[in-house]
């Protein structure tokens, strides 16, 4: 695959995955309103349906604040209410500026691709030379493993549980802008390193794998976003009742 095959689909996938992960959110959280009219049964639905990932997530966040020195507080993994949003877990740390607090809110991204790789890899045998073709067969094949239904859950709420949110992307226009200064000065003083095509090739590789990890989490998302939604209207025709998001 062309080089800029591979960043169009990394980032196109990218973009789905987030949208899907927030579609699943708010309709799990419209499934549990509708069963128990109350908003709070939509919170717990969802929280216990996305645990491991909310775990991983608040603690990748406490782990990297503690890491840089920001005094992060215990991690709390309990859904509340605040105003017109929910968030299921969250960890409370002293600010140390952009950089570091973009690298708290960037951790469960981080940490979710990487075990998002991990299974792609180790799991389904997934690897750059494979191809699209390659990729479906290993998908094809990954489904006889004997812990498929545990992976197949693992995979779905670390890949939904490992999204940013509001809070954890204040920080990184800030970062984005210096980055940008700092890479703009860089250049323009001809101070940018030369990178060998060795390493170009590796990284593209590396892009590569990664893309087929998340199209993993989009093929899972897809057919669960899909019985979510008919369980919502099947629900909603019985009680005659309907959520407005």
């Amino acid at each position: 695959m062309m080089p800029w095959h591979t960043l169009i689909t990394l980032a196109a996938v990218s973009v789905a995955l987030f949208y899907l992960s927030d579609w699943i959110g708010r309709h799990i959280q419209g499934i549990g309103l509708l069963l128990t009219g109350r908003a709070e049964g939509g919170m717990a639905l969802a929280w216990l349906l996305f645990l491991p990932g909310i775990v991983l997530h608040e603690a990748s966040h406490w782990a990297v604040a503690r890491l840089l020195g920001l005094r992060p507080s215990p991690p709390h993994v309990w859904p509340e209410r605040r105003g017109n949003s929910v968030r299921m877990g969250y960890v409370d740390f002293r600010s140390g500026g952009p950089l570091r607090d973009s690298l708290v809110g960037l951790a469960p991204l981080i940490t979710g691709c990487l075990l998002l790789l991990w299974f792609a890899v180790q799991v389904f045998g997934l690897e750059a030379q494979s191809g699209w073709q390659g990729v479906i067969q290993r998908l094809r094949q990954g489904l006889d493993h004997p812990d498929i239904w545990l992976y197949i859950y693992l995979i779905f709420t670390i890949s939904n549980g490992m999204m940013p949110s509001a809070s954890d992307r204040e920080a990184w226009g800030s970062l984005l802008l210096y980055m940008l200064m700092i890479g703009g000065g860089l250049y323009a003083l001809g101070l940018v390193p030369s990178i060998s095509p060795q390493r170009i090739a590796s990284v593209l590789n590396g892009a590569q794998v990664f893309a087929y990890a998340l199209v993993l989490a989009t093929a899972i998302d897809v057919p669960i976003a899909l019985a979510i939604g008919t369980v919502e209207l099947a629900i909603g025709l019985i009680k005659q009742q309907r959520v407005s998001y």
